[in-house]
Protein backbone atom coordinates (compact mmCIF):
# COMPACT_ATOMS: atom_id res chain seq x y z
CA UNK A 1 0.00 0.00 0.00
CA UNK A 2 1.01 3.85 -0.90
CA UNK A 3 2.46 5.31 2.21
CA UNK A 4 0.79 8.36 4.03
CA UNK A 5 3.30 10.82 2.51
CA UNK A 6 2.72 9.33 -1.35
CA UNK A 7 -0.89 9.39 -0.59
CA UNK A 8 -0.63 13.66 0.41
CA UNK A 9 1.51 13.96 -2.58
CA UNK A 10 -0.98 11.98 -5.00
CA UNK A 11 -3.67 14.16 -3.53
CA UNK A 12 -2.06 17.21 -3.54
CA UNK A 13 -1.36 16.72 -7.32
CA UNK A 14 -5.15 15.75 -7.83
CA UNK A 15 -6.50 18.66 -6.31
CA UNK A 16 -3.81 21.47 -7.75
CA UNK A 17 -5.37 19.08 -11.38
CA UNK A 18 -8.67 20.05 -10.75
CA UNK A 19 -8.52 23.27 -9.85
CA UNK A 20 -6.38 24.05 -12.92
CA UNK A 21 -9.98 22.29 -14.82
CA UNK A 22 -12.26 24.31 -12.58
CA UNK A 23 -10.26 27.40 -13.62
CA UNK A 24 -10.49 26.39 -17.07
CA UNK A 25 -14.02 25.45 -17.34
CA UNK A 26 -14.72 28.96 -15.77
CA UNK A 27 -12.79 30.38 -18.82
CA UNK A 28 -14.71 28.17 -21.15
CA UNK A 29 -11.50 26.19 -21.97
CA UNK A 30 -13.01 23.02 -22.05
CA UNK A 31 -10.05 21.11 -23.88
CA UNK A 32 -8.11 22.30 -21.34
CA UNK A 33 -10.59 21.17 -18.34
CA UNK A 34 -10.42 17.80 -20.66
CA UNK A 35 -6.77 17.58 -20.25
CA UNK A 36 -6.63 18.37 -16.43
CA UNK A 37 -8.96 16.03 -15.25
CA UNK A 38 -7.00 13.42 -17.43
CA UNK A 39 -3.70 14.52 -15.54
CA UNK A 40 -6.10 14.02 -11.84
CA UNK A 41 -6.93 10.23 -13.16
CA UNK A 42 -3.42 9.26 -14.13
CA UNK A 43 -2.35 10.73 -10.77
CA UNK A 44 -5.78 9.06 -9.22
CA UNK A 45 -5.41 5.33 -10.67
CA UNK A 46 -3.24 4.57 -8.43
CA UNK A 47 -4.62 5.60 -5.11
CA UNK A 48 -7.81 4.32 -3.88
CA UNK A 49 -11.15 7.02 -2.64
CA UNK A 50 -10.46 9.06 -5.79
CA UNK A 51 -12.97 7.53 -8.27
CA UNK A 52 -16.57 9.12 -7.32
CA UNK A 53 -14.53 12.14 -7.35
CA UNK A 54 -12.83 12.21 -10.79
CA UNK A 55 -16.39 10.86 -12.69
CA UNK A 56 -17.60 14.17 -11.19
CA UNK A 57 -15.50 16.77 -12.69
CA UNK A 58 -15.59 14.41 -15.91
CA UNK A 59 -19.48 15.07 -15.71
CA UNK A 60 -18.86 18.71 -14.72
CA UNK A 61 -17.03 19.16 -18.04
CA UNK A 62 -19.67 17.43 -19.91
CA UNK A 63 -22.47 19.83 -18.41
CA UNK A 64 -19.73 22.78 -18.83
CA UNK A 65 -19.46 22.55 -22.36
CA UNK A 66 -23.79 21.90 -22.89
CA UNK A 67 -24.37 24.66 -20.66
CA UNK A 68 -22.27 26.59 -22.72
CA UNK A 69 -23.74 25.78 -25.75
CA UNK A 70 -27.63 27.20 -24.30
CA UNK A 71 -26.05 30.11 -22.79
CA UNK A 72 -25.28 31.22 -26.22
CA UNK A 73 -28.52 30.00 -27.68
CA UNK A 74 -30.43 31.56 -24.94
CA UNK A 75 -28.32 34.87 -25.82
CA UNK A 76 -29.12 35.16 -29.04
CA UNK A 77 -32.63 34.72 -28.51
CA UNK A 78 -33.14 37.15 -26.04
CA UNK A 79 -35.13 40.55 -26.90
CA UNK A 80 -37.28 42.62 -24.92
CA UNK A 81 -37.16 44.06 -21.12
CA UNK A 82 -34.99 41.98 -18.32
CA UNK A 83 -35.09 43.13 -14.63
CA UNK A 84 -31.54 42.78 -13.76
CA UNK A 85 -31.34 43.08 -9.98
CA UNK A 86 -33.02 46.85 -9.29
CA UNK A 87 -32.04 47.91 -13.29
CA UNK A 88 -33.94 47.63 -16.23
CA UNK A 89 -32.13 46.61 -19.72
CA UNK A 90 -34.29 45.93 -22.81
CA UNK A 91 -31.80 43.99 -25.33
CA UNK A 92 -31.83 45.76 -28.50
CA UNK A 93 -29.71 43.29 -30.84
CA UNK A 94 -28.00 39.84 -30.43
CA UNK A 95 -26.04 38.04 -32.91
CA UNK A 96 -22.50 35.98 -32.62
CA UNK A 97 -21.20 39.12 -32.87
CA UNK A 98 -22.37 42.07 -30.52
CA UNK A 99 -24.98 42.80 -28.01
CA UNK A 100 -27.00 45.64 -27.98
CA UNK A 101 -29.01 46.66 -25.01
CA UNK A 102 -30.35 49.79 -23.29
CA UNK A 103 -29.28 50.92 -19.66
CA UNK A 104 -30.31 53.73 -17.86
CA UNK A 105 -31.22 55.57 -21.05
CA UNK A 106 -28.02 54.79 -22.26
CA UNK A 107 -27.68 51.99 -26.01
CA UNK A 108 -24.50 49.77 -24.96
CA UNK A 109 -22.72 47.54 -27.53
CA UNK A 110 -20.37 44.56 -26.44
CA UNK A 111 -19.22 41.32 -27.94
CA UNK A 112 -21.34 38.60 -26.35
CA UNK A 113 -18.15 37.53 -24.19
CA UNK A 114 -18.33 40.62 -22.50
CA UNK A 115 -21.94 40.80 -21.65
CA UNK A 116 -21.72 41.42 -17.72
CA UNK A 117 -22.48 38.81 -15.82
CA UNK A 118 -25.77 39.96 -14.00
CA UNK A 119 -27.30 40.26 -17.34
CA UNK A 120 -26.57 36.46 -18.39
CA UNK A 121 -27.82 34.77 -15.30
CA UNK A 122 -30.85 37.06 -16.07
CA UNK A 123 -31.45 36.14 -19.41
CA UNK A 124 -30.37 32.42 -18.72
CA UNK A 125 -33.07 31.48 -16.24
CA UNK A 126 -35.88 33.37 -17.94
CA UNK A 127 -34.91 31.53 -21.19
CA UNK A 128 -34.99 27.94 -18.65
CA UNK A 129 -38.26 29.39 -17.43
CA UNK A 130 -40.23 29.15 -20.57
CA UNK A 131 -39.40 25.30 -20.60
CA UNK A 132 -39.15 24.57 -16.86
CA UNK A 133 -37.78 21.32 -17.28
CA UNK A 134 -35.74 20.02 -14.03
CA UNK A 135 -32.89 19.20 -16.55
CA UNK A 136 -32.55 23.05 -16.96
CA UNK A 137 -31.65 23.35 -13.66
CA UNK A 138 -28.83 20.90 -14.02
CA UNK A 139 -27.19 23.49 -16.47
CA UNK A 140 -28.25 26.89 -14.60
CA UNK A 141 -26.38 25.16 -11.93
CA UNK A 142 -22.98 24.98 -13.89
CA UNK A 143 -23.82 28.25 -15.10
CA UNK A 144 -23.99 29.78 -11.44
CA UNK A 145 -20.97 27.50 -10.15
CA UNK A 146 -18.56 28.76 -13.03
CA UNK A 147 -19.60 32.73 -12.99
CA UNK A 148 -17.13 35.01 -11.73
CA UNK A 149 -18.00 35.08 -8.82
CA UNK A 150 -19.19 31.42 -8.25
CA UNK A 151 -23.16 31.59 -6.94
CA UNK A 152 -22.68 28.55 -5.00
CA UNK A 153 -25.60 28.80 -2.77
CA UNK A 154 -27.57 29.31 -6.51
CA UNK A 155 -26.40 26.29 -7.70
CA UNK A 156 -26.63 23.78 -5.19
CA UNK A 157 -30.25 25.04 -5.18
CA UNK A 158 -30.38 24.90 -8.74
CA UNK A 159 -29.42 20.95 -8.81
CA UNK A 160 -31.93 19.95 -5.93
CA UNK A 161 -34.71 21.86 -7.68
CA UNK A 162 -33.11 19.32 -11.04
CA UNK A 163 -33.24 16.42 -8.14
CA UNK A 164 -36.72 17.20 -6.98
CA UNK A 165 -37.99 16.86 -10.59
CA UNK A 166 -35.94 13.33 -11.68
CA UNK A 167 -32.89 14.30 -12.73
Amino acid sequence: PPSREQRARAAAAVEKALGEAYAALRRGEFDAADRQVAVAARVAREFEGFDDRITWWRQLAVYARQAAALRDRALLAASGDYDVGRTRIAVIESTPEVFKFRVRGETRRVPPSEIPQPIVTTILRSWFRADDKPGNHVFLGVHLLLRTPPETAGARSSWARAEQGGE
